[in-house]
């Protein structure tokens, strides 16, 4: 069993005009929150960046190279796939959207579509686990299920098929169009100071740390559950509300009210899975749960057949008893009706 990441964030350093601050900040600041707090393997983390510190480029054919490399995953494994960057739209004749693009770091030649990401996704054996941090733009790789963490509303495209790969996608739109990094002097994650992230990515990351402060584990995390957690963070705080003063200390530094996250699956089923969990994970669970009703029913029935044997000795014991009583009634019946008749000439009948 194995957790591999795909981690790529490009900020466009040869472009005076789309030039960012924050991807590189952000694929640092996943991997060292997917090593320090979901047991992920440094080895095990590819990063791809235009950052001169990063040993791989990413490149269109880097990208690819890894998207294929996943193919031999099982459902033993997780993946988190990660892009932080721009985001475009490809328009066809008719002005119409036809597809949603990443731009990967030689975007002027290749262009990384929705449809040809998704088209690696669906062969996969294994759980797989994707974010996009992209402009506060929706990417959208057309799942069948999608949840909208502000609004908290799934909603169900009719017209796919229901596939059976175990898909999970959070991307996020934005009120504001414009806004899409965010400067922080300190973050809750790891030792950088003074950085520019992605909006989405350090609200997610936060609020993860923030949980794992209070339940120390992801144990019992399941994705509706982080649904109901992202929600939580996206609104001010009621003036009347009652709180603790600690937890609007934190809700204060956490929210944000202008990001719009989704939660895209390809299963409906997956929403009722554990977070970071593999699907090999789940089923020992499953069987865990079913042996440990299985002990139990066996003690039951055990438990049950001995209170039986108890009640069935202690009535045949109370029947004995019984029948002793009786045999003696009968004996000093006849013994009476016998004087009765010596004694005043009187026959019983």
């Amino acid at each position: 069993m194995s957790k591999k990441a795909l981690l790529v964030g490009i900020n466009y350093l040869k472009s005076n005009k789309y030039r960012l601050s924050s991807p590189i900040n952000d694929i640092n600041i996943v991997r060292d929150f997917l090593i320090h707090y979901c047991n992920f393997q440094r080895d095990d983390i590819i990063m791809l960046s235009d950052s001169p510190k990063i040993k791989e480029a990413g490149s269109f054919f880097n990208i690819t190279k890894y998207l294929k490399s996943f193919g031999d995953l099982d459902k033993d494994d997780f993946l988190f796939i990660y892009f932080s960057g721009h985001k475009s739209r490809y328009i066809d004749n008719d002005k119409k959207v036809k597809d949603e693009i990443f731009l990967p770091q030689d975007w002027n030649i290749n262009q990384l579509t929705s449809d040809y990401l998704k088209n690696y996704l669906l062969k996969y054996n294994c759980r797989t686990f994707v974010m996009f941090d992209c402009c506060n733009a929706k990417v959208d790789c057309k799942f069948k299920y999608n949840y909208n963490a502000k609004k908290m509303e799934l909603v169900e495209n009719l017209k796919l098929n229901n596939e059976k790969n175990d898909i999970i996608l959070l991307t996020s739109g934005g009120i504001n169009s414009n806004s899409y990094e965010t400067f922080l002097e300190n973050n809750l994650i790891n030792n950088e100071k003074n950085k520019f992230y992605g909006e989405l990515t350090i609200f997610f990351l936060q609020i993860l740390k923030n949980y794992l402060e209070i339940k120390l584990t992801f144990t019992d995390l399941k994705y509706e559950n982080l649904v109901e957690l992202i929600n939580e963070y996206l609104f001010e705080l009621e003036e009347n509300n009652n709180k603790t003063v600690s937890y609007i200390l934190k809700h204060n530094i956490l929210k944000n009210t202008n990001i719009i996250p989704y939660i895209s699956m390809s299963n409906k089923k997956s929403i009722k899975n554990k977070f970071f969990y593999n699907s090999k994970n789940d089923e020992n669970e499953e069987l865990e749960e079913q042996n440990t009703l299985n002990v139990l029913k066996r003690k039951t029935v055990t438990s049950l057949s001995y209170k039986y044997l108890r009640l069935k000795r202690k009535h045949d014991y109370i029947l004995k008893i019984n029948n002793n009583l009786e045999e003696r009634n009968n004996k000093l019946l006849t013994i009476v009706s016998g004087n009765l008749k010596y004694n005043f000439g009187m026959v019983n009948r």
